[in-house]
């Protein structure tokens, strides 16, 4: 069984915010019942702006989905995510002010090993493993002797697709622009003050 890392983050004091979901009933869309996806994907993926794309492979076929909290804050950090399909936790998403990987991981109790992650490709540095990715960057926010963080980790947990190779394949392709996106809503003075660059 893979390590549950929204219970794991619920169990945390900051997790508080992001544990009131309300549920979402969406029109079937017809197909094989046991493969068929009969909710529309969410618009954004916890309230970041990332293409629709990136993010479909890892919502799991079921009829109706659940959204439990958001990233749309100024410094989100700290906070959790995740989407329920038919009762059953889908896709958990976690970000904090952590600046190192095993830190993030112990504090949650996750059970990922340092030594058989793999390295994601890009602009921010990003470890993936079956079903589980994350990635960290610099991020300060306010000054610099009395800063809010320093850092932001975000991480992102799935259960479909099962296939180890596919899911590395699938969540190493999303977290870089997940990374990114998340970044232009922060007030990071590395990133001109949340701009993103636009």
């Amino acid at each position: 069984m893979r390590n549950n890392f929204f219970s794991a983050c619920c169990r945390q004091a900051v997790a508080a915010v992001g544990c009131v979901g309300v549920a979402v009933l969406l029109s079937a869309c017809g197909g094989d019942e046991s493969n068929a996806r009969e909710y529309d994907l969410p618009s954004n993926f916890c309230g970041v702006e990332v293409p629709t794309g990136l993010y479909d492979p890892i919502f799991p076929p079921g009829g109706e989905v659940e959204s439990r909290g958001r990233f749309d804050g100024a410094v989100p950090a700290g906070l959790n995510c995740s989407y329920r399909v038919d009762g059953e936790t889908a896709v958990m998403s976690g970000t904090s002010g952590d600046s190192e990987f095993d830190s993030f991981l112990a504090v949650r109790g996750l059970d990922y090993s340092m030594s058989e992650a793999e390295n994601v490709a890009g602009e921010y540095e990003a470890l993936v493993w079956p079903g589980f990715v994350m990635a960290k960057a610099p991020c300060t926010v306010g000054d610099d002797e009395s800063a809010i963080i320093r850092s932001f980790t975000v991480a992102v947990q799935v259960q479909h697709p099962e296939d180890g190779e596919e899911s590395k394949r699938i969540l190493s392709e999303f977290i870089q622009p997940y990374m990114a996106a998340l970044l232009d809503q922060i007030p990071c003075a590395e990133y001109g003050a949340g701009e993103g660059g636009e």
